[in-house]
Parts: C-alpha cells; structure tokens; sequence
C-alpha cells in the first residue's frame, strides 16, 4: 500500500483568508447585490468573533456613509484571488 502524501497535505488557512471567503461568498449568496467587508478578527481561544462589519451595496448608501457602493464591490472583484477554501464552497470566478 502507497501512500500520496499530495493527498495528505493539510491546507491552512490565514483569517484573511477565511474573511476573503465569507466575502465572496456574501457577494454570491446575495445574488452579486452585497459584499460583506472590513471584518475585523478578534482571537479568544477557539473561537473568532467578527467585529466592525461593513456593507457594500450595489446601491450607495443604502447600509449608511460607510457603504462605498458598486466602486467598492467592483474594487473588492478586482482583487480578490479565490483560495481553495473559495473553490470548495464552489463560489463563482470573479474575474
């Protein structure tokens, strides 16, 4: 018996990471209408509490002053680059 230790690779995954998903996947869950943005992670043991939560709308304003609009999802698409845990959830290319 053989063992393909490219199958045994542990992937782990920053918080940045994991907070770039949960954006992505904010954007496609809201069928491309909101992105969920500028968490911030607080460790405490195991657990992450999300604090300071912004929402971009497709629709300016719309979640107040911070709400930086189409501009900002559209910034957000441009730069986001999907890591595995992205294709895992099977989350849409962006670009």
């Amino acid at each position: 018996m053989s063992l393909d230790i490219e199958k045994c690779k542990i992937k782990f995954l920053t918080n940045q990471e994991m907070l770039e998903c949960l954006t992505h996947f904010s954007y496609e869950y809201s069928k491309k209408q909101f992105i969920l943005k500028d968490l911030r992670p607080l460790n405490d043991n195991d657990n992450i509490l999300l604090t300071e939560p912004v929402i971009f709308s497709c629709f300016s304003n719309r979640f107040g002053s911070s709400d930086m609009g189409e501009k900002a999802i559209n910034k957000f698409k441009d730069e986001h680059e999907c890591s595995h845990l992205c294709h895992q959830f099977n989350l849409g290319k962006l670009k």
